[in-house]
């Protein structure tokens, strides 16, 4: 089921109860790469109008590695992390066994060398595209898939008849009521350490609101 919603609302002897119910996939997004870690064959300033993300898209590894598991050539590591050894306090390449670093390991401080065929993606760089002798990553648009929505938001009221002309409206009002996180579309950068991270946005917790409305 793509999409449903559904509305309800009954009022007997003064009370009213209002629900609607809203079931959704969730939302297809594409991984990116932050403007720090741009190809060098973009145009810098047309880019721009991209709100700041690159068009360059990451290279495939292991479609059967967890998503968030993502490499980096140790050239690129160097050149746009400064993740660089030093002789006699000049910066050199700090090679990996591999070529690769794992990237989460390295926004950390961890050098740790993986293979292509242990992680999900591989930034886009020159490192990247002097391996794959290519410097446009292959990785498809709209891969990855957001978290689905399943909400119920209810209320209920109850009216009071003060006068004939006056009443007076308690109003109950639960949105999210079951309580069901949605997280929507997680971090999408790449070389970020919460890359595809859902537990990294609120989630959209139940709220509860109670007012009273007079009416005349």
């Amino acid at each position: 089921m793509r999409s449903q919603r559904g509305i309800i609302g009954r009022a007997i002897g003064g009370w009213q109860v209002n629900m609607t119910a809203r079931v959704q996939n969730g939302i297809r997004y594409t991984p990116t790469h932050p403007a720090a870690t741009r190809n060098p064959y973009e145009d810098v300033t047309y880019m721009n109008t991209f709100f700041g993300n690159s068009q360059m898209r990451p290279f495939n590894g292991n479609p059967n590695a967890p998503v968030s598991s993502v490499a980096i050539t140790d050239v690129d590591a160097c050149v746009f992390y400064a993740r660089c050894g030093t002789t006699a306090g000049v910066p050199n390449l700090r090679t990996s066994s591999t070529g690769f670093f794992l990237m989460s390991d390295l926004n950390r401080g961890t050098f740790t060398s993986v293979t292509p065929n242990d992680v999900r993606f591989i930034l886009n760089g020159p490192g990247a595209a002097r391996r794959f002798n290519n410097p446009f990553g292959n990785v498809a648009r709209n891969i990855l898939q957001a978290d689905r929505i399943e909400t119920v938001d209810l209320s209920i009221f109850k009216t009071f008849k003060i006068t004939e002309r006056i009443n007076l409206q308690y109003r109950l009002e639960l949105y999210n009521a079951l309580n069901h996180p949605v997280f929507g579309v997680p971090t999408t950068n790449v070389d970020s350490v919460i890359f595809n991270n859902f537990q990294e946005t609120s989630g959209g917790r139940r709220t509860i609101s109670m007012g009273l409305r007079v009416r005349f």
